[in-house]
């Protein structure tokens, strides 16, 4: 999230072709802000949810309906 890069194997792999890509714009906050009400982002810091990677957010449906947020 907010980087720029390049990923792929090769300009000529029909998956996985050599692309850039721009990630800039895409922000926690931007996340939350264009969540639906109801649910909620957690950070996954400190592998405190999942054995997943420490920087993955998880997007979950809220116990409260009206919850929009990060939760850390």
């Amino acid at each position: 999230m907010g980087k720029t890069g390049v990923c792929g194997i090769s300009a000529n792999d029909p998956v996985y072709p050599t692309m850039t890509y721009d990630w800039t714009n895409i922000t926690e906050k931007n996340i939350v802000n264009t969540m639906k009400k109801g649910y909620i982002l957690l950070k996954n810091e400190n592998k405190k949810y999942t054995d997943g990677p420490e920087d993955q957010f998880i997007m979950i449906k809220s116990l409260e309906k009206s919850d929009v947020s990060l939760h850390e």
